[in-house]
């Protein structure tokens, strides 16, 4: 049986996230690269390891979906 969950981020990580994000859209543009977490950190002036944190969010994993190896 195959069955997945949605979890729900709580609205103000949701709007940090968004920061986060356009943050990353806006360097990208201008350095012509996928922007680091420490690009970004920097640019918002926050800890790496809270960029990180918040980007990893972000990702969707599909684990037990992919044959082994990969």
């Amino acid at each position: 049986m195959n069955q997945t969950r949605t979890i729900r981020l709580p609205i103000h990580i949701v709007k940090e996230l968004n920061v986060y994000l356009r943050t990353a859209r806006e360097l990208s543009h201008k350095l012509d690269h996928e922007p680091s977490a420490e690009e970004i950190a920097e640019q918002l002036d926050k800890p790496v390891d809270d960029v990180s944190r918040m980007l990893r969010l972000n990702e969707r994993h599909y684990l037990g979906r992919h044959p082994a190896g990969w």
